[in-house]
């Protein structure tokens, strides 16, 4: 596992990560940990599945830092994701 800096992180659109943002419980740093794994908008995120990325969010940081509650905030930003890309279109 190669560690990524900061500056090969592609963020998530200003918009989008505001949306994001607006979910209870989910704050930069779950953002950062979804951005981390290379999910950057709302279209790969709506395809997304929690467990898996909680999986690879805890894989990545070397120890369990997300649990069910972590997994729920995942959940939470999969559905807003798919709810945002339904309103744009």
């Amino acid at each position: 596992k190669v560690p990524m800096s900061a500056s090969t992180i592609q963020p998530f659109p200003e918009r989008e990560r505001e949306a994001l943002l607006g979910i209870d419980n989910v704050g930069p740093a779950m953002v950062g940990f979804v951005e981390m794994l290379g999910i950057h908008g709302m279209s790969d995120l709506a395809r997304a599945d929690a467990a898996i990325l909680r999986m690879r969010i805890n894989a990545h940081l070397g120890e369990p830092r997300l649990n069910t509650m972590g997994e729920d905030a995942l959940k939470a930003m999969i559905a807003t994701a798919r709810t945002y890309l339904n309103d744009q279109g």
